[in-house]
């Protein structure tokens, strides 16, 4: 897998900015160490949505009685695009959908992803 911050420098440095913005230092901070885990685009509506990992691991409580579920959808306004964080119930991000993907997707495709893991369709 690789980095979300090496794979999209500027995509990454503008979601931080803006969760800073926001008030959401705790996941910026996050941003740094989260990997790519896979994505796929719809050229028909021109989004895209990048799958993430390389979030805090779950205790064996949080993972067997609580359980990972998606707890907020964080909207990016003031972008050339429209971006969306994904975060669930442990405050982890966990994905990212960008509509108006032209500045985004071409770096994806370099990344060359293993096929199961990510690509367009």
């Amino acid at each position: 897998m690789s980095l979300l911050s090496t794979v999209l420098p500027d995509f990454a440095k503008e979601v931080d900015a803006s969760l800073r913005e926001l008030c959401h230092k705790d996941l910026a901070d996050q941003l740094g160490i989260l990997e790519i885990a896979g994505w796929c685009h719809d050229p028909a509506v021109d989004a895209l949505y990048i799958t993430l990992a390389g979030q805090r691991p779950l205790d064996i409580v949080e993972q067997s009685i609580i359980g990972p579920r998606h707890e907020e959808l964080i909207n990016l306004e003031g972008h050339a695009r429209f971006v969306n964080v994904d975060v669930d119930n442990f405050n982890r991000v966990t994905g990212i959908e960008v509509i108006g993907t032209r500045d985004v997707l071409p770096y994806l495709k370099q990344a060359k992803l293993p096929e199961d893991q990510g690509g367009d369709g």
